[in-house]
């Protein structure tokens, strides 16, 4: 996402990741790979849980999930992982934002 960040902002588009650990956890993890996104640490699961985020490994890890939410709050598209690689990729979303 961070090679194509300008082409989803030219659609209107914001990146948002919500991560599963504390602050501190995410914050050295962004600046030891320079990453720009928007990130909100979610180490209670309420934001993960609000969107019927799914879990693997003994519901250890948390899965992958793309949501498309438009500027009015509705959901329009979504899409979970079932391995931790299993994600669409720009190509696809971009695709998508290209109609909504």
């Amino acid at each position: 996402m961070r090679r194509d960040k300008d082409r989803f902002a030219k659609r209107g588009a914001e990146i948002l990741i919500v991560a599963p650990h504390d602050a501190a956890t995410v914050s050295e993890y962004w600046r030891k790979k320079d990453l720009s996104f928007t990130v909100l640490p979610d180490p209670d699961h309420r934001l993960a849980d609000l969107y019927g985020q799914r879990w693997g490994f003994l519901h250890r890890l948390q899965l992958p999930s793309v949501i498309v939410i438009d500027k009015n709050g509705k959901m329009r598209a979504r899409h979970d992982g079932s391995f931790m690689w299993d994600i669409p990729s720009n190509k696809d979303v971009l695709t998508l934002l290209e109609v909504i």
